[in-house]
């Protein structure tokens, strides 16, 4: 671990691995969780977290320190999201809970070194970045299978039904498959090795399994998305110039329309709001989203330009009355966070990884498919779930 990766190198899928532990071990703690008794705990779940994440972000500042020469080079192209963990921490000037705001902040400050510390190790090798991603959905989704069909009092939410597996959450689990499915399809893109390849497809298989159970309608419709569009990207990506891509994206853009535009001539029923939810199995306020992105443009309308501050919503209880975490869209939720100056780092964010993307792509189409994907499932997630 205390040699990286250089760019370009071949290295094992192991090694790779190694590299990637405090990743690996960040995704673990954020989408696996482990059913307590509610008993005697000798720890509560505040302190719990505190003691897992915070062992996890140590490890990456020590990695960190090693690479401090690097470090000091990479963060001149970070400016905005260092700017935007400032603003975070800066919003308990304005919260009801301070506190809160605080260890929020500081999570997002910490989630921030784990990734630094594996750009630092990899060096631009994305190859080995992938196979953190994949090696963790190796271990998932077989676990969420296994725990889906012989420990159905552990995979089924309470409320709902829906399986949940070794998450907290259906919702949390269609969203870690779909980067699961991201994951391995990218690697797709890299992996020669016959039965690797095999176990990719075999992997994601099962991860669409997972998601129909999970019953996250936009998870499994984006991850089916995922299955179309990185290749697609790879192919505008391998454009001789820009006119041929653009020619590319063009066709296709003809081709998708005039399908949708057929099925609608022939068959209009399936563009009905009301009968499409009804086939997902899901009625016409969204499952209660109406309500709740109500109540969230009320909050905006509050607090437009700073929001009610980064504290997991711990102010809003001071005004409004609600039942989940989140809003259930990323977009109103980061805005009754941060206002519309939080909104605006997110508009940047896209836009510069956009740029990127593309400056990248005429040398690296794999990379450019991969996430100019990961971009476009990010901010269409974010319609009717918080993930940002």
């Amino acid at each position: 671990m205390l040699e990286t990766i250089p760019k370009n190198q071949t290295v094992s899928f192991w090694t790779s691995i190694k590299h990637g532990f405090p990743l690996l071990f960040l995704l673990t703690a954020d989408l696996i969780s482990f059913s307590k008794s509610s008993g005697d705990t000798v720890l509560d779940a505040e302190t719990y977290r505190l003691g897992v994440f915070g062992g996890i972000y140590v490890l990456s500042l020590w990695v960190i320190y090693l690479r401090r020469v690097d470090f000091y080079a990479l963060m001149r192209g970070h400016w905005l999201y260092t700017l935007f963990i400032i603003y975070a921490f800066s919003s308990f000037l304005w919260s009801a809970n301070p506190v809160k705001t605080v260890v929020t902040s500081g999570h997002l400050l910490g989630h921030y070194l784990v990734a630094t510390a594996a750009l630092l190790m990899f060096r631009g090798h994305v190859e080995s970045l992938l196979r953190v991603y994949c090696m963790f959905s190796y271990v998932f989704i077989p676990a969420c299978l296994v725990t889906a069909f012989f420990f159905p009092e552990r995979n089924l939410h309470t409320l709902t039904g829906r399986w949940m597996g070794l998450t907290y959450n259906p919702n949390t689990l269609g969203g870690a498959v779909m980067v699961c499915v991201w994951a391995n399809l990218s690697y797709l893109l890299y992996a020669r090795n016959l039965l690797l390849r095999v176990w990719i497809v075999l992997i994601t298989l099962g991860g669409f399994v997972l998601l129909k159970g999970a019953g996250s309608v936009t998870s499994l419709g984006l991850s089916a998305i995922v299955v179309i569009t990185i290749p697609l990207f790879y192919w505008f990506a391998d454009s001789r110039n820009a006119t041929v891509a653009a020619l590319k994206i063009g066709y296709s853009s003809l081709i998708i329309f005039g399908v949708l535009g057929f099925l609608y001539s022939t068959q209009p029923e399936l563009f009905d709001p009301n009968q499409l939810l009804g086939r997902v199995g899901r009625d016409s306020n969204l499952t209660g989203r109406e309500a709740l992105w109500g109540v969230a443009w009320q909050a905006i309308a509050d607090k437009p330009w700073l929001g009610w501050s980064f504290d997991a919503l711990s102010s809003l209880p001071t005004k409004y009355t609600i039942n989940y975490k989140q809003f259930h869209n990323g977009y109103l939720d980061i805005m009754v966070r941060g206002g519309w100056v939080a909104m605006c780092f997110i508009i940047m964010f896209a836009l510069i990884t956009a740029a990127r993307i593309i400056r990248l792509a005429p040398q690296n189409k794999s990379l450019a498919a991969s996430f100019g994907t990961l971009l476009a499932i990010i901010m269409l997630h974010n319609i009717s779930e918080a993930s940002f």
